[in-house]
């Protein structure tokens, strides 16, 4: 990789990182790129070299945001001496307390949802979401089928159903978090999920 590609990437990782914090601050509509560059310390043409609007902008932060907060954890396939169940709890409240512990993690994720309801952002942005969302919850899926073939998991438990609870589960406790005063949702989901999840064992 050459200097000026490394440049390039390193710039574009800038921005991203100021446009982040300006999105979270201002909301996705009231953010301008000219706050982006300001935050980036650069030129708004620089802004514009990169990317061609702030829709562009925004969807590239998304982008990277649901790359590092869901990452690719939770593969079935990856060998672990750990039980399926104690798996996704484990990596469940790591994703949360990385969540929790990023001031501009939450307000990122309900600009995230508001552009997935509107009508000119709808389809570009509720696109990746959902592909995001499925993704995760066939990982979950996965391992809970995982666990039902090694006779952790009660057969008869409806994975699928199961798994997108369990998600939605994540999700509104950091809407909790972002409302209520001192609330912890990773201390809440590590209280909350191992009854939860034994709840789902076989036998």
């Amino acid at each position: 990789m050459g200097p000026r590609r490394v440049d390039k990437e390193a710039r574009r990782e800038r921005l991203l990182g100021a446009a982040a914090t300006v999105f979270a601050e201002f909301g996705y509509r009231r953010a301008t790129m000219e706050q982006v560059a300001d935050a980036a310390g650069v030129a708004k043409g620089s802004v514009y070299l990169a990317f061609d609007s702030k829709e562009d902008l925004f969807f590239a932060v998304f982008e990277e945001f649901m790359r590092d907060f869901v990452g690719n954890e939770l593969h079935a396939d990856q060998p672990s001496d750990t039980g399926v169940l104690d798996q996704i709890e484990e990596t469940l409240v790591l994703i949360t307390r990385a969540v929790e512990d990023d001031p501009i993690a939450i307000p990122l994720t309900l600009e995230f949802w508001a552009v997935c309801g509107v009508e000119e952002t709808r389809a570009r942005f509720g696109a990746l979401y959902a592909e995001s969302i499925r993704a995760f919850t066939d990982r979950i899926v996965a391992l809970l089928e995982r666990g039902q073939a090694l006779g952790e998991v009660d057969p008869a438990v409806p994975v699928r159903p199961v798994a997108s609870c369990i998600v939605a589960l994540v999700d509104g406790l950091h809407i909790q978090q972002w409302t209520l005063t001192g609330f912890s949702a990773s201390a809440t989901l590590k209280d909350a999920l191992a009854p939860i999840l034994q709840s789902l064992r076989a036998g």
